[in-house]
């Protein structure tokens, strides 16, 4: 059978014309790739560009986006120099982070949308140069002429640090330039216990803005932190205007003009040791009073170094609010630095704080019968000297967790303390407790314990050991007749004590300058110990040591 066909029903003329035309149209669409998007930002990370953008407008339909980026000191016009990550776009956000970049290069970054019908066209051109993210600084504390500045570590980051930098510049000055800011490096380098730096010289009741910024590993500048301001200010010059001061805390002051007096408070909330001194080079008198105003403490000469002219009191004090007040005895018009630091004591061993390897802890020596323990855990065999500085003749017992008596001394023979104890010893990896007490009980109050790690020390000027002020460091002679060098640079013009002291060899030691002659300096050389002590310019200088035995 036959089926019959039923033709068409023909359109009006202009009907057919309208359906050719949007054929027409819907063919021609469906064979446009994309237009480009917009990219909204580039955010730098570390080693990292986040690149945001905004889709075509108009555009359905997109499979994909792939971006890419290049140096923007390479060739741009060829293709192949370009990095490209295709299907960059995995999520309902439009944004990819690069990985794996030079922190301080500028790079040049480009998106492009796909879909069905191919690659769209690249979006223009932005720029972003990965860099360390900015530290956020804690707090900008107001003192005399000067802002202390503390900050926290970019998250995640901390071991990539190499130093900080800290800029500040008048409130109402134009900070659109960076010339216009003042900038001082190495505020903080790798090794320092706070993020913290104190901004001096600045002019009193005039606001400062404050950043920070992180220095990576390979000294490239990370990006500067949000502004904090601040406004230094006189401290009170009486009890009821007194700047109040956290235990712990250093605080900058002035006294200008010579009748200037100062006024700080604390407050104690259970009984402790307290240490109340001053630093810098101000020849300063401290007072220490009570809620009433009474005085319980004062000093004028505290013969601490590095200034024995600043002031040095301790007490126990009990629950309560006190006060400080500092005066300045002669030339004036320096700047000082105030300490109050609360010293809780263990109860024994179980409870001993922890002296970490080329580190110090603190305590104080009761008038009363009073031993102070202290503990140390090493990781692995290391030849450390242990040593204590302070008022107290302190004496030095080392014991194994155990209880068993390692060593012990009494007078150690350095320099600047004598009398305390000084222990050198090879230990095998684990934990210790040193006890410290005094050699009789009139010999009473602060003192420090230091723990450093004993390193061979180089046998020319070329290899010499770098010392601290305040450092100790050692060696052995060996064969007779070797010799050590240490180096020591100072910074300014300085009033050093230099010695060394040996239980085994008769040595001597000779303090040279940059050009390997004398240094002006006094020294006092016994079979067992020397010590050069003088002022000393700017400079670095190397101490040689010698002996036999």
């Amino acid at each position: 059978m036959t089926r019959m066909l039923r033709p068409a029903r023909l359109l009006p003329a202009v009907g057919a014309a309208l359906l050719c035309l949007a054929l027409a149209l819907g063919f021609a669409r469906a064979q446009t790739t994309p237009a480009a998007p917009t990219i909204d930002s580039v955010t730098p990370g570390d080693t990292q560009l986040k690149v945001a953008w905004t889709a075509p407008a108009g555009e359905t339909g997109i499979t994909a986006y792939d971006v890419r980026h290049i140096k923007t000191s390479e060739d741009e016009t060829d293709d192949a120099n370009w990095t490209v990550v295709d299907n960059a776009w995995t999520s309902e956000a439009l944004e990819y982070t690069f990985t794996g970049l030079d922190n301080g290069t500028q790079y040049d970054v480009q998106v492009r949308a796909v879909n069905i019908n191919g690659d769209g066209t690249w979006s223009g051109k932005e720029v972003g140069t990965p860099a360390l993210p900015a530290p956020t600084i804690s707090s900008v504390r107001a003192d005399d002429r000067a802002l202390f500045v503390s900050w926290s570590a970019p998250t995640g980051i901390t071991s990539k640090v190499e130093a900080y930098d800290v800029r500040y510049i008048e409130t109402t000055a134009d900070e659109t330039v960076d010339a216009n800011w003042t900038v001082e490096e190495d505020a903080w380098e790798d090794g320092d216990d706070s993020l913290a730096y104190a901004i001096t010289g600045l002019a009193n009741n005039t606001e400062y803005d404050v950043q920070v910024r992180a220095v990576d590993v390979d000294l490239v500048d990370g990006a500067w932190s949000a502004t904090i301001s601040a406004t230094p200010a006189d401290h009170g010059d009486t009890q009821a205007t007194a700047t109040s001061v956290t235990a712990g805390a250093r605080v900058w002051g002035v006294i200008d003009p010579s009748d200037d007096e100062d006024y700080f408070s604390f407050t104690v909330s259970s009984t402790a040791d307290y240490w109340v001194y001053t630093r810098g080079d101000l020849d300063t008198v401290g007072e220490l009073l009570d809620s009433n105003g009474v005085e319980l403490e004062s000093d004028d000469y505290g013969a601490v170094l590095p200034n024995p002219d600043a002031f040095f009191m301790w007490d126990k004090l009990s629950a309560g609010t006190y006060y400080v007040k500092v005066t300045g005895y002669g030339a004036t018009d320096e700047p000082y630095v105030l300490r109050v630091r609360a010293l809780t004591e263990g109860g024994g061993w179980p409870s001993a704080p922890t002296v970490p390897i080329n580190g110090s802890a603190s305590g104080t020596i009761d008038p009363e019968d009073d031993t102070d323990s202290f503990k140390i855990q090493l990781s692995e065999t290391t030849e450390v000297a242990i040593r204590a500085s302070g008022f107290p003749d302190t004496v030095g017992q080392l014991y194994t967790s155990r209880s068993r008596l390692v060593a012990s001394n009494d007078d150690g023979y350095l320099p600047g303390g004598s009398r305390n104890f000084l222990i050198r010893q090879s230990l095998a990896a684990g934990t210790y407790y040193l006890n410290v007490s005094s050699f009789s009980d009139w010999s009473d109050g602060p003192f420090t314990v230091y723990l450093t790690a004993i390193t061979e020390p180089g046998s020319t000027i070329a290899a010499a050991q770098a010392m601290t002020l305040g450092g100790v460091a050692g060696g052995t002679i060996s064969p007779a007749g070797d010799e050590d060098y240490f180096s020591l640079t100072l910074d300014e013009t300085t009033h050093v004590i230099i010695g060394g002291v040996s239980t085994e060899a008769d040595i001597s030691g000779e303090l040279l300058d940059s050009n390997s002659m004398q240094a002006p300096v006094d020294s006092i050389h016994f079979s067992d110990r020397f010590v050069f002590q003088g002022t000393l310019d700017a400079g670095t200088y190397y101490l040689k040591v010698t002996g036999d035995g």
